[in-house]
Order: structure tokens, then C-alpha cells, then sequence
């Protein structure tokens, strides 16, 4: 018996409830968690297994998650909630002996900035228990982080160059909507863009670097540089590297309306005085966002994600690319959302059944480049994400 709690039923935790409930041979008792209920109970009907307990959690407190996790005899909590309740989530793992995986490393509130330190800090109490802790498995950070793993043990002998792209070619007919919560993609979008280049950490102007990339499958797309939480502990576990970027596709439209959100106010984080309440202009921007329909719309298209790798193999110079294409309306066909938090939610299921048989099984704080590639690579293809390797030049020594 294998117990798992699911901690947040939005659209990511959604598609991993969705994924759990089809192996129950793996997930045989699922606890959905969400810190409004009707939603926890909603997503249980969807699923139409009475059996699955739904729940109302506090997120915030680490003593309310423990109680849970003690209640239930939960073996593996899958977070799927916002970023800054990473770390009460996994304080309470922590305290309990249970095991954790998440999908996107801690944020800090009051701070745009990722708190990878602040997880990684849990370390020696994960190993006290026995327990594993996984961060970042999901889209990216998640398997293309795993694709650069894959990478090194069977592609190169040496990898020089990593630049982990993120398109997508949607339409869906609003002038600016979002895949996922759009007060942390505004955060992470409004953050210098921070890179690895020439084994030295560089920062640069948000929006500040463009080019133009042509992905296989899906074509031209303008792409920009920003700072994404995954390059920081490819840059530890990778020593050899020289240079890390990630690189995501926007629309002209998109960063226009970026900036003039940014102009009035409407980003920032700072409370502020509101007939009488505080409050913090990019949360009610967020909840603007969703009552208005432009949290992950019905759309059109496909997903990139992967990376391009350069370095050697044999003395020989060899360039690849590693990545999935995730098509809108299969998606929305299976699930009933479109292939962002598809691609998001997919992951920490193969995670999760991984950790579980023991495949993926050491006690401490790991990401998921620490691990053997292999297993987690062939349970992908079999739940959905197909993957591609392309040589797209040829070896010269």
C-alpha cells in the first residue's frame, strides 16, 4: 500500500490526480488536498473513485499539512500548490518522515527572487527520516532538466552548452492570457534574467535579449532570455558546463502589455492601501486574470520544451536537441486543459511512481538531474509525453 496526498487541485494537480487515479497499482490510496474543499471534492467526482479522500489544507501551515499526513498515513506528499508553500509543505514532510516531490522551486511572497536554498536546507532532516525529497519535477525545471541528464550519460562525453527552450505556438483569441497562475509567471517574467555563461553567473535586463529560434515541428519563434530556477542546480551538478540559459517564446502583444501592467503598478508586490484593505496589485491582478477567463484558455497549437546541448563526443564536436512537442487539443481532449499544465502535471506522477517502486530512492533533498534518466524517460513516452532526439549538426573533430 502506497499513499499519496496531492496538495493543491488547480490545473496542475488536476492533470497529476487524473494521471494517479489510472494506477492505482501504484497510487492505492490518493488524498486530495486543497485549501478550499469544494474543489478537492469537485476533482474527486471527476474521477468517480469514491475511495479517494478530498480534504481542506492550509498550505501555509506546516502543523495543518503534518496533521494530514498523519491522519492519513501518507508515504509521498506531491505539491502541486503555488511555490511559496513549498517550504511549509516540505517542513511538515520533513517532520513526518514522509517522502515530497514538487513542481517548481520556492518563491518567497514579499521577494521576487527563487528560494532553491531554502528547500535544499531540509536536507539533513530528509536523510534523519530516510525520506526523499524531489524538487522540480515538472515541465521546466522537471524533464528538461532529466533530458540534460539523459544527455551526459549517453550523448556527450562532455557537455559545453545547455540552452533549455520553451515555446509555445497557441492561439486562442485573447490579446494576453496565461497558462498556468499568472502572478508567478508575471514574477519570474519582471526578474533580471539571470544566466551561466563562461563559468560565471551574468545578469541582464529583463526582455533585454531576443533571438530567433526554429524549433523542429512547430517553426520560427521569437525567443527571450530570462531567469529560470532549474539553471542553478544544473550549474552544481554539471560542473563542466560553461554556459546555461533558458530561453522563452512571447508574443510582441504580450511583453507590450507586460510593460504597461508594469508601468501602472499592477506588478508589484508591495501592499498597498485599497478603500480601506491592503492589498498586493499582482494578487488581484491574478484574480482578474481568472474571473475574466484568461487563466488557461481553450486553445490551438502545440508545446516545446527541451534543449539544446553542444559538446563532445569521442574528441568529436557534437550539437543536439533534446525535447517533447505537446499538441493543445489532444490534451484538452484528455484531460480537459490545454498541454501547459498537461506537460506540468504529467511529470510529478512518473516522479511520484518512481519514488514509490524505488527506483528513484535516496534519502535527502534532490532535483531530478541527480537520477538515472532512463526510467523516468520511458515512463514519459508511456504517459502521454513523447520525446525527440535530433543530431542537428555533424561531428567534426
Amino acid at each position: 500500500m502506497s499513499r499519496v496526498m496531492i496538495i493543491g487541485t488547480g490545473n496542475v494537480g488536476t492533470v497529476t490526480a487524473l494521471k494517479c487515479a489510472k494506477q492505482r497499482n501504484v497510487f492505492s490510496g490518493i488524498v486530495l488536498a486543497n485549501r478550499t474543499l469544494q474543489k478537492a471534492l469537485a476533482l474527486r467526482d471527476r474521477i468517480g473513485d469514491p475511495k479517494i479522500a478530498a480534504v481542506s489544507v492550509n498550505a501555509d501551515d506546516s502543523r495543518d499539512v503534518a496533521r494530514l499526513i498523519e491522519n492519513f498515513a501518507i508515504d509521498l506528499v506531491i505539491n502541486t500548490a503555488l511555490p511559496a508553500q513549498d517550504v511549509p509543505i516540505m517542513a511538515a514532510c520533513a517532520q513526518t518522515g514522509a517522502s515530497y516531490i514538487d513542481t517548481a522551486n520556492s518563491e518567497r511572497r514579499d521577494k521576487i527572487e527563487f528560494n532553491y536554498l531554502a528547500q535544499l536546507a531540509f536536507d539533513k532532516q530528509f536523510r534523519d527520516k530516510g525520506a526523499t525529497a524531489i524538487l522540480g519535477c515538472g515541465s521546466d525545471p522537471g524533464f528538461a532538466s532529466v533530458f540534460v541528464a539523459y544527455a551526459k550519460k549517453h550523448l556527450f562525453d562532455r557537455i559545453d552548452k545547455v540552452d533549455i527552450m520553451d515555446a509555445d505556438n497557441s492561439r486562442n483569441g485573447k490579446l494576453m492570457a496565461f497558462n498556468l497562475n499568472a502572478a508567478v509567471k508575471i514574477r519570474e517574467l519582471l526578474h533580471p534574467a539571470r544566466y551561466y555563461e563562461a563559468g560565471s553567473w551574468k545578469t541582464a535586463e529583463s526582455f533585454s535579449i531576443q533571438r530567433v529560434f526554429s524549433y523542429p515541428e512547430i517553426g520560427e519563434q521569437p525567443v527571450y532570455l530570462i531567469d529560470h530556477e532549474e539553471l542553478e542546480p544544473l550549474a552544481a551538478h554539471f560542473s563542466e558546463i560553461r554556459t546555461l540559459r533558458f530561453w522563452m517564446s512571447f508574443s510582441s502583444a504580450f511583453i507590450e502589455n507586460l510593460r504597461l501592467l508594469q508601468a501602472i503598478g499592477l506588478t508589484s508586490i508591495e501592499p498597498v492601501r485599497f478603500d480601506g484593505m491592503e492589498i498586493r496589485p499582482l494578487e488581484f491582478l491574478e484574480a482578474m486574470f481568472r474571473q475574466s477567463g484568461l487563466i488557461v484558455p481553450e486553445t490551438v497549437g502545440q508545446t516545446w520544451i527541451g534543449c539544446q546541448i553542444s559538446g563532445t563526443k569521442n574528441g568529436c564536436q557534437r550539437e543536439c536537441l533534446i525535447y517533447n512537442v505537446c499538441d493543445h487539443e489532444k490534451c484538452q481532449r484528455e484531460v480537459g486543459l490545454n498541454a501547459v499544465p498537461f506537460t506540468a502535471g504529467v511529470p510529478p506522477m512518473i516522479g511520484a511512481k518512481l519514488m514509490l517502486s524505488r527506483v528513484w530512492h535516496r534519502p535527502g533533498v534532490f532535483t531530478v538531474d541527480q537520477f538515472d534518466p532512463d526510467p523516468f524517460l520511458e515512463e514519459m513516452a508511456r504517459a502521454g509525453l513523447p520525446w525527440e532526439v535530433k543530431i542537428t549538426d555533424s561531428e567534426i573533430c
